[in-house]
């Protein structure tokens, strides 16, 4: 069986999102990894063109797997025997089981399979909180653990992740600190202020948060920030990949704050600037962790709504919160 960590193995990626591809170049590098295919998992998503960009980039070649017309056929593949030369999976989401899918039909067997962060998620994860899922998707799982324990497939937990300071005994943990793909510039100027956005429509109904109440925060952040740094510093505020609401467009303009949609992840935008940020704040943003990792000299501040609930959304904005404190991102109460 080949070992998780292993360098030199030919590796197969399922990943779906830009941070997930930022994860997986990084363990190109780093496992010096040079056979490899990747498969990115896709919906119909505004964040496709920032990820296409990000492998343009690197001069990575991939396949689009469309997962709204994957078959029951393909969804039963990975039971399967399959032998072939690809002998590791990375999975993106761990929670995805159409990754496995597509994953697990091309690994051969003996392979083992690795999980890539997907954000704030593996804290909750790594800090042993599980989320409730239903019985279809329990059934799902133990057919996948059945098909990896059949094949000889090494799927003990391995995770290769920035939150590697963690500890729990259940998971096989390797640090991820980006250094091979992202450019620190801890030397350079201190300067500017940056807004980072979150996906609204995901983030206000589970977090029992109306929409008009968040954007009124925005408004009085920006109203905030124009005060304190406007003479300083320019201001900017940058949406969330999957974001499309207009009214933060607006309200950038109301304030002369600049509206900044990158081609590539918030984390690689930031390092490519030439200089520090000065200050950074956002939602409960898995950037703002990884913005730490890249400018330790940074203010960063999580802004943290008040409400009243008890869902897993909201326990896990709690234990996020509670790690991003113990590095020094410091938490902002809103009304």
């Amino acid at each position: 069986m080949t070992s998780a960590f292993q360098k030199a193995v030919p590796s197969i990626f399922v990943i779906t999102s830009p941070f997930q591809a930022l994860c997986a170049f990084n363990a190109l590098k780093e496992f010096e990894i040079t056979d490899y295919r990747f498969y990115l998992a896709l919906i119909e998503d505004v964040r496709n063109e920032q990820l296409f960009t990000l492998f343009r980039q690197q001069g990575i070649a991939y396949e689009v797997v469309n997962m709204e017309k994957l078959t029951k056929i393909d969804s039963i593949k990975f039971l399967k025997p399959h032998i072939s030369k690809y002998k590791r999976l990375f999975i993106g989401d761990s929670r995805n089981l159409l990754q496995y899918y597509i994953g697990l039909s091309r690994l051969s067997n003996g392979g083992s399979i690795v999980y890539l962060d997907d954000g704030n998620d593996n804290i909750f994860l790594l800090k042993g909180y599980k989320p409730k899922v239903r019985m279809r998707v329990r059934l799902h799982q133990f057919s996948l653990v059945l098909a990896c324990k059949l094949r000889s497939i090494d799927n003990h937990n391995n995770i290769y992740t920035v939150y590697g300071d963690i500890h729990n005994v259940a998971f096989n943990i390797r640090l991820n600190d980006f250094k091979q793909i992202v450019n620190q510039q801890n030397n350079g100027d201190l300067r500017d202020v940056f807004f980072i956005g979150t996906n609204y429509d995901r983030f206000c109904e589970p977090g029992n948060l109306p929409f008009d109440r968040v954007m009124n925060n925005l408004e009085a952040t920006f109203k905030e920030l124009q005060e304190r740094y406007g003479s300083q510093h320019n201001i900017y505020y940058i949406p969330h990949g999957r974001d499309t609401h207009e009214l933060p467009k607006s309200l950038c303009s109301k304030y002369n704050v600049q509206y900044i949609r990158p081609k590539v992840t918030v984390e690689l935008f930031l390092s490519n600037l030439g200089y520090q940020p000065y200050y950074v704040l956002g939602y409960t943003s898995t950037a703002l962790y990884n913005i730490r990792l890249l400018f330790p000299t940074t203010i960063i501040e999580n802004v943290v709504f008040n409400v009243k609930a008890t869902n897993d959304f909201i326990k896990q904005i709690e234990i996020v919160t509670s790690y991003y404190e113990e590095h020094g991102i410091k938490t902002i109460y809103a009304e």
